[in-house]
C-alpha cells in the first residue's frame, strides 16, 4: 500500500524548517539580548539626572549636598566599582609627587613602612567612605570630619601641612577617578555627574575649613591671570569667578578645581627620593595578590603605563615600553567595549556596601574597653573587602573558605580571625582609627564642635 505524499512531508522540506529554526532563533535571542543591553545600560545615568534636576524651589545648601551624595554613591557602589575605586587609590598615589606632602610623609613612617602601610591604607579608605559617603551632617558624618581634621590639626597649625597641600589631595580624589572612567570605562561621565562631584567636595573643602576661594585667586595672581583650562575637554574657567560658589553650580566648580590641580602640579610636581619610597611601597602593597617577584615586576610596568608622564617621572618609574602600553589598551579597551554591548548592569541588589555596621550583640561585637562613655555605647562599622592585611573584615564563611582566602592563604597572606584581635574583627569606632595624632576625646570633642559651627555657618541643618 502507497502512502499520500501528504502524510510524510519530503526529508529535504523537514531539513530545510529544522535549518531555518536553528539558525534564526540564536540570532533572534542575541539581538533581543543586546537590545535588552541598550534599554537598561544608561538607566543609571538617567536616573542621577533626575536626582539632580528635580531640585525643590528655595532647597538649603545641606539638601543639595545630600543629593549629590546620592549620585556619587551610585557611581562608587553601583555603577563603576572597580575603577571608582581604583580612582580613589591613584589619587592617594598622586599626592606622593608633591614634595612638601610625600617628605611629611616619609617623616611619620605611616605610609612608607611595609608594617605600617597596610592598617594605614586600609583606616585611611575607612575615614574616605565616612566622610564622602554617610548622610552630610548626621552624626556619622560629623565623626569621621571631626577625626579627619584632628590627624591634620596640629601640623596645619604648625604649617607642616599646607592648605594649598590639603586642597590638591581633594582635588586629587574628586578627578582622578574621573579621568580612569572617561578614559578607560564604557561610557564618559555626565555634565550633571561632574556637578554633583564638585557640589561635594566644595562641600568637604568648606568643611575641612579650606579657604579654596583664595587659594584660587593665589593661583590666579600666580599666573597673572583667572582664566585657566580643565582638564577635562579642554573647559575654559575663572578661577575668580563667583559662580563657584553658588549653590547650584557644582560644574563650575569642578572644572575650576580640575584647572586649578592642574596648574599647581605644574608649580609643584617633581621628584624627591622620599616620593619614590612612598610610591614603591603602595604598589608593593596593592601587588599583594601576585605571586612571585618576575609576576610582580612585570605588573609593575602595567601600572606604570597607566600613569601619565608628569605623575611618572615625580615618582621616579622609568617610562614603560610600548608593547605595555599597548597590553593595557588592548585590554582595558576589551573590558569597556564588553562592558558596553554585552554586559547587563549591576542590579541594585548587588550593590557594593564597603561598610557594614554590625549588631553590638552579635556573634563579631567587641567589647570597647575606652573608659570614652559615648563610645561605649555606639555600634563598630566593618569593612567589606581588604588589600594586604584583613584590618576591621568580619572573619565569614566566604572570607575563610572563599576562593579568594584560598588565594591569599596559598600566597601565605592572612585571613580574617576572630582569634587574631591584631586586625580588630570586631570592626572599628570612629573617634579610634587613624594615627595617634589628636586622637584624645578633647580634641575629637572641639574638632566635631567646629564642623557643627561651620555647619551652623552655612546655614546647613543637621539631618
Amino acid at each position: 500500500m502507497s502512502i499520500p505524499k501528504d502524510y510524510l512531508p519530503p526529508l529535504s522540506r523537514i531539513w530545510t524548517s529544522y535549518s531555518q529554526s536553528s539558525v534564526t532563533t540564536p540570532i533572534f535571542l542575541i539581538s533581543f539580548y543586546l537590545i535588552v543591553i541598550r534599554l537598561l545600560r544608561y538607566r543609571r545615568a538617567r536616573s542621577n539626572t533626575k536626582a539632580l534636576l528635580n531640585v525643590p524651589q528655595h532647597e538649603d545648601y545641606a539638601s543639595s549636598v545630600r543629593r549629590a551624595q546620592i549620585v556619587y554613591r551610585s557611581l562608587i557602589n553601583a555603577e563603576f566599582p572597580f575603577l571608582f575605586v581604583k580612582g580613589i587609590e591613584l589619587a592617594l598615589f598622586r599626592t606622593y609627587a608633591i614634595p612638601t606632602i610625600s617628605s611629611l610623609l616619609d617623616k611619620t613612617a605611616y605610609l612608607s613602612s611595609k608594617s605600617s602601610v597596610p592598617r594605614r591604607y586600609s583606616e585611611t579608605w575607612a575615614l574616605f567612605v565616612e566622610f564622602a559617603l554617610a548622610d552630610w551632617g548626621s552624626e556619622r558624618w560629623i565623626q569621621a570630619m571631626g577625626r579627619t581634621r584632628a590627624i591634620h590639626a596640629a601640623y596645619r597649625k604648625a604649617g607642616k601641612v599646607r592648605e594649598d597641600d590639603m586642597l590638591y589631595t581633594l582635588a586629587a580624589l574628586a578627578t582622578q577617578p574621573v579621568r580612569l572612567i572617561n578614559t578607560w570605562e564604557w561610557r564618559s561621565l555626565t555634565d550633571d555627574e561632574l556637578s554633583a562631584i564638585g557640589m561635594l567636595y566644595r562641600g568637604l573643602a568648606d568643611a575641612f575649613d579650606i579657604d579654596w576661594k583664595r587659594e584660587f585667586a593665589d593661583m590666579a595672581k600666580k599666573e597673572k591671570t583667572s582664566h585657566a583650562i580643565s582638564i577635562f575637554d579642554g573647559v575654559s574657567v575663572d578661577l575668580n569667578d563667583p559662580a563657584n560658589a553658588s549653590p547650584d553650580s557644582g560644574l563650575s566648580f569642578f572644572h575650576s578645581l580640575s584647572a586649578w590641580q592642574q596648574l599647581y602640579e605644574d608649580h609643584t610636581m617633581r621628584h624627591m627620593p622620599a616620593n619614590h619610597l612612598l610610591a614603591s611601597t603602595a604598589v608593593d602593597m596593592l601587588l599583594w595578590g601576585v605571586p612571585g617577584h618576575n609576576l610582580k615586576q612585570i605588573t609593575t610596568k602595567f601600572l606604570v603605563a597607566l600613569m601619565d608622564d608628569p605623575l611618572r617621572i615625580a615618582v621616579g618609574y622609568p617610562a614603560p615600553f610600548a608593547m605595555h602600553r599597548m597590553c593595557v589598551k588592548v585590554i582595558l579597551t576589551s573590558r569597556k567595549l564588553a562592558l558596553r554591548y554585552l554586559c547587563l548592569p549591576r542590579p541594585s541588589f548587588l550593590t557594593i556596601e564597603p561598610t557594614r555596621v554590625i549588631d553590638p550583640e552579635g556573634p563579631y561585637s567587641q567589647v570597647d574597653s575606652s573608659n570614652n562613655a559615648t563610645l561605649q555605647h555606639q555600634s563598630r562599622t566593618l569593612l567589606t573587602s581588604y588589600v594586604a592585611a584583613p584590618y576591621y573584615v568580619k572573619p565569614t564563611i566566604w572570607n575563610r573558605w572563599g576562593p579568594g582566602a584560598w588565594w591569599w592563604w596559598f600566597l601565605g597572606h592572612p585571613l580574617p580571625s576572630q582569634e587574631d584581635q591584631h586586625y580588630i574583627p570586631g570592626g572599628y569606632l570612629i573617634p579610634e582609627i587613624g594615627p595617634r595624632q589628636g586622637k584624645t576625646p578633647t580634641v575629637q570633642a572641639r574638632e566635631e564642635e567646629a564642623v557643627r559651627a561651620l555647619l551652623r555657618s552655612e546655614k546647613i541643618s543637621k539631618i
